[in-house]
């Protein structure tokens, strides 16, 4: 997960807005870890999977409470 964190503390500090993470959908447990990493984070607004044709449950998407930019991290 330090690549995870390493995205999120560089997205915070370049002020994005929305984050997009792909972590497949598999057995779960990697979008659970991504999850429980979002709620360590006070600048994160709040996360949701996009619709099934945007990625549906293999996607994680992010906002945080300030800036204006998209940030992508994929763990494939």
């Amino acid at each position: 997960m330090v690549f995870l964190e390493e995205f999120l503390e560089k997205a915070i500090i370049n002020n994005a807005h929305e984050l997009r993470i792909i972590h497949g959908v598999g057995n779960g447990t990697l979008k659970r870890k991504v999850h429980e990493k979002f709620r360590e984070y006070k600048d994160i607004k709040k996360y949701w999977h996009p619709e099934e044709n945007l990625g549906g449950e293999g996607v994680t998407l992010c906002q945080s409470l300030k800036g204006n930019d998209l940030f992508y991290f994929s763990y494939f």
